[in-house]
């Protein structure tokens, strides 16, 4: 049985909420952030019917649906803030992390007095302590890790509708193989994060426009991919000693 650390900060601090994100390393998708606030109530009946609550990230799919079905019967208090790839292209994965969970936060309002957030050099908005590998150790961390990657994965099984060959379904945007070899075959679509490698590798100019053309991406989406596209092929051309 884990030995949760809440109830530290709750006895100086008063009422805490638990922040986490789902999506930071995809190549594909947003990064989606929750926080949520407990009752004591709700803390016993989740530790009740869900014993194995943990990071997400040890847990297995159905695990994780249990913890969300339990949320949703109970009437636990969260909130979702999201990051999309226009803004992850447009500023960078932390910043747009911090965006996602200040978001989260914005919604709780004044239900907490601190929030607990997983990870470290963050800046959040609100009161808070970062806590590294928070999300096993924390319950209420660990709880807002299992709603942020079940909303991600929501997302991304419904992008993997419209591109089935991705196999986002699967790989929730990760980098496995089938996903690097779609890629391949196929090139990036507006739903990567065209300024990750090794999807700037694969952007043309071309394509760029043409999304742009199409409304898929804002112009300044494309200004701000095609100046990195344009930075790396400047350095492959001084690596290659082609001027």
């Amino acid at each position: 049985m884990v030995d949760w650390i809440d109830k530290e900060f709750i006895s100086i601090y008063g009422k805490i909420a638990g922040v986490d994100e789902a999506g930071r390393g995809p190549l594909a998708g947003p990064v989606v952030a929750a926080a949520v606030v407990l009752t004591p109530v709700q803390e016993q009946g989740i530790l009740l019917d869900c014993p194995f609550i943990n990071d997400s990230k040890k847990l297995s799919e159905k695990k994780r649906n249990d913890i969300w079905h339990h949320v949703q019967e109970s009437g636990i208090r969260y909130a979702v803030g999201l990051a999309d790839v226009t803004t992850i292209d447009y500023y960078n994965i932390l910043i747009s992390t911090n965006m996602a969970m200040n978001r989260a936060l914005q919604q709780l309002k004044n239900s907490f007095d601190l929030a607990l957030i997983d990870g470290k050099s963050l800046s959040i908005d609100y009161p808070h302590k970062q806590i590294v590998s928070g999300d096993s150790r924390s319950l209420r961390i660990a709880l807002a890790s299992n709603i942020a990657k079940v909303i991600r994965d929501k997302i991304m099984k419904g992008y993997s509708q419209k591109y089935p060959e991705y196999d986002f379904e699967n790989n929730k945007g990760y980098g496995t193989k089938k996903h690097l070899k779609a890629l391949e075959s196929y090139g990036p679509t507006p739903f990567h994060r065209l300024t990750f490698k090794p999807l700037i590798e694969q952007m043309t100019e071309n394509k760029l426009l043409e999304w742009v053309g199409t409304g898929q991406i804002n112009y300044q989406r494309y200004e701000r991919v095609f100046s990195k596209f344009e930075l790396l092929y400047k350095r492959q051309k001084h690596l290659t000693g082609f001027f």
